[in-house]
């Protein structure tokens, strides 16, 4: 989908500031660049650097007020705030060996089933209905195809972690790796795949949500 631009602002400058002594105009336009430093959008989304200081006591702002309509209303954000205590750890590890056993068996219908909230909402940021695709594209067909899943992981290893205050979690190992308890791995053992769910309590019931 290509990018629409909603709102824009004009500003204007003569050049005329005591930002800097060396540099008469005092001020450049640079674009907004992302973590590969190439532009966003290059000549729209930019910003106004002064010479001498990139942000100024007296820095500029503007601001305009528009309704943005047709969000999308996630499901966890419906979700009840858990305590990450032994009991949502028991909870999670039922749920996980649940999955577990779809996987072994090769029930991706099931899989699909539990999975049905995030597909659909993955789908809607796609601007698309299909579900399929998507689920195609995680990872979980070729792993099966590649080796098989181990079905009984430490589960000592594995803790608690929450997010979004409390009302999204998942067991893992580390921190931003989050290494899952579903590991596929080939006849060699070698690991192969990695699939990191993440479950809300929705409704007083524990449901895939990403």
């Amino acid at each position: 989908m290509p990018n629409e631009t909603i709102t824009n602002f004009k500003v204007s400058f003569d050049g005329a500031n005591e930002r800097s002594f060396t540099d008469p105009q005092g001020y450049s336009i640079e674009d907004i660049k992302d973590t590969t430093f190439n532009p966003i959008v290059k000549g729209v989304s930019n910003r106004i650097k002064f010479s001498g200081r990139e942000k100024p006591n007296d820095w500029l702002t503007a601001s305009r007020n528009f309704i943005v309509e047709g969000i999308p209303e996630w499901q966890w954000t419906k979700a009840t705030p858990q305590q990450n205590n032994m009991e949502l750890r028991n909870q999670l590890i039922v749920i996980y060996k649940d999955i577990l056993n779809d996987l072994e068996g090769n029930d991706l219908v099931n899989v699909k089933k539990k999975y049905s909230i995030a597909l659909k909402e993955y789908a809607i940021t796609d601007f698309t209905e299909d579900t399929e695709l998507f689920f195609n594209s995680i990872g979980i067909v070729d792993a099966i195809k590649q080796g098989k899943v181990n079905s009984t992981p430490d589960w000592d290893k594995f803790k608690v972690l929450v997010y979004q205050k409390n009302r999204i979690f998942c067991l893992g190992i580390g921190g931003a790796s989050r290494r899952s308890p579903i590991q596929f791995f080939d006849e060699k053992g070698e690991h192969i795949f990695s699939w990191n769910p993440f479950f809300a309590m929705i409704d007083g019931k524990m449901v895939l949500v990403r």
